[in-house]
């Protein structure tokens, strides 16, 4: 039999977290899926950093961003999601760079790393 939501505060109350449920069930899909993969202008390594030099309006920051890390076997893919877009109108052409420690990605500096991020280095003017 079907619970019958009266019109009391109770009934009111289930509603408001039956509602809430459902929402927060409804939106767990991974973030990932949700956003592209960030177009690269380049990117660098070297022992303390991973720096990816992606376009930017003026406005682009760090936080923006998130990582996507997977380890499989000994090989660690790396994939860039933007977040937020840049709605700024500077000119960058070189773009902008933004830097994460091997201890931010969760990974050793000698791991071997593959970024599955597709390149763009050709410079808009």
């Amino acid at each position: 039999m079907l619970y019958r939501f009266e019109n009391t505060k109770r009934g009111r109350d289930m509603k408001m977290i039956l509602g809430t449920l459902i929402i927060l069930l409804t939106s767990t899909s991974a973030w990932a899926s949700d956003y592209p993969p960030e177009t690269l202008i380049g990117y660098i390594r070297d022992y303390k950093l991973m720096t990816f030099q992606v376009f930017s309006g003026g406005c682009t920051k760090k936080e923006d961003f998130k990582l996507e890390v997977n380890n499989q076997r000994e090989t660690t893919y790396v994939t860039l999601y933007r977040l937020y877009p840049d709605y700024c109108k500077a000119f960058i052409p070189f773009g902008t760079y933004v830097s994460f420690t091997y201890t931010e990605l969760g990974i050793s500096n000698r791991q071997q790393l593959r970024v599955t991020n597709p390149l763009n280095p050709g410079f808009i003017f």
